[in-house]
C-alpha cells in the first residue's frame, strides 16, 4: 500500500514539475517575441526616417504640411 502511495506522489511531483517548466519556457518565448517585435518596429521607424523627405526651408515645410491627407493633420 505504501509503494502505491509513493508512486502516486512521485507521479504528481513529475506532473507539477513539467507544468512549471512549460510555464517558464512559455514566459521566456513571450519575452523573446516581444523583443523581436520591438526590434522590428524600431527598424521600420528608422527606415521611415531615413527615407523621409527633409524640408530645406520653411516654405517647403509649409507645402508639405498642406499636401498631407486630412486624417493626418
Amino acid at each position: 500500500m505504501l509503494g502505491g502511495l509513493e508512486a502516486l506522489l512521485g507521479g504528481a511531483v513529475v506532473a507539477l514539475a513539467s507544468v512549471i517548466i512549460a510555464y517558464f519556457r512559455g514566459k521566456s518565448a513571450g519575452k523573446r517575441s516581444q523583443k523581436d517585435r520591438a526590434a522590428h518596429d524600431y527598424q521600420r521607424t528608422m527606415e521611415g526616417a531615413a527615407n523621409a523627405d527633409v524640408a530645406r526651408d520653411a516654405d517647403d515645410a509649409r507645402t508639405w504640411l498642406g499636401k498631407r491627407p486630412p486624417r493626418s493633420r
